[in-house]
């Protein structure tokens, strides 16, 4: 949490951890709910400005499943993008020419004036943003960790369909390896997971749809816009995980596939998301490239407690030599 927090979240904030069965790896910033009762009280309400207290929901009954963190560095990423993000993402979006190619699919809907269909689209736009925006910089933070700790939270084969709030989970998925291959990981995750990778992109080309205009609609404008999303995604993220890293992370997972929690390679203290990464890869070389593997290792307490080890570990290690 302490990492997240610097990476993240804008002027810092003060986590409350709150460990939920009903509402796991979710976030709020409380600052919104207390302004709202501070305005109920009249002119005599003063808006909080202090640092932002902010709820964080993990699963109560395994809060240290270290492999599914990259889940909730997305859900981290909510409090940035609710507060400035999301804002960006938009005059970035209307100054360039994802703008003009959204106005245009908009056009072809044919909605006229009828304002409440309009609002509620542009509603369901900025849902749909704002999520791929999160996973955007989960990736950044994390590489290749978010996708496989998010096909072992939400099954990449679940039929829902896209909701106005969340895009369907197959095109979320497919969104996911473009950005993955934008930071430059492709080539390291084919090399260790070849039959994973290929299973999730055979599982991104089949995404539930509806078949309706504004669904239609909402998958132009968030395909037409990636660009703009991975952008604000870099620029925000603090100290971004360097697919250049990946032979140290290849010897770290190395050692981790036999229970021993390695942090220092060649001198150099890992990073945690490398830590996470190397245990992904650890994790897949025992288990087998194979589509259950990525629960499987999720699942395996005794092995998320040696990844625990390593990342406090490598935190340690990193304090002393700062000295």
């Amino acid at each position: 949490m302490d990492v997240l927090i610097d990476q993240v979240v804008i002027d810092s904030g003060d986590p409350i951890i709150h460990l939920d069965t009903r509402n796991m790896y979710s976030t709020i910033d409380l600052v919104g709910p207390m302004d709202e009762l501070v305005a109920a009280l009249g002119p005599q309400g003063r808006q909080y400005s202090g640092r932002h207290p902010i709820a964080f929901n993990l699963p109560a009954l395994d809060p240290n499943n270290v492999l599914l963190s990259p889940v909730l560095a997305h859900e981290v990423a909510h409090t940035a993008v609710t507060r400035e993000l999301l804002k960006k993402l938009q005059d970035r979006i209307q100054s360039g020419p994802a703008g003009k190619q959204i106005d245009d699919a908009f056009a072809r809907l044919g909605f006229g004036g009828d304002q409440r269909q309009t609002a509620a689209l542009a509603q369901a736009f900025q849902s749909w943003s704002a999520e791929l925006l999160c996973d955007a910089i989960a990736i950044a933070l994390t590489g290749p960790s978010f996708l496989f700790a998010f096909a072992a939270f939400v099954p990449p084969t679940a039929v829902s369909g896209a909701s106005k709030s969340h895009p369907d989970i197959q095109d979320r998925l497919g969104f996911a390896l473009d950005v993955i291959d934008s930071y430059g990981w492709t080539p390291f995750i084919e090399e260790r997971a070849p039959k994973l990778v290929a299973w999730f992109r055979e599982v991104s080309t089949q995404p539930v749809l509806t078949g309706g205009a504004e669904e239609t609609f909402l998958r132009e404008a968030i395909s037409a816009s990636s660009a703009e999303r991975r952008q604000i995604a870099s620029d925000h993220v603090v100290g971004p995980l360097d697919s250049k890293e990946g032979d140290r992370i290849d010897q770290a997972a190395a050692w981790l596939a036999q229970g021993v929690p390695l942090v220092d390679v060649d001198g150099s203290v890992l990073s945690p998301w490398q830590v996470v990464l190397a245990a992904w890869i650890a994790g897949i070389s025992v288990r087998g490239d194979e589509s259950p593997t990525v629960a499987l290792a999720a699942g395996d307490r005794d092995y998320n407690a040696v990844i625990v080890k390593a990342i406090e570990y490598s935190q340690i290690v990193s304090e002393w030599r700062s000295k």
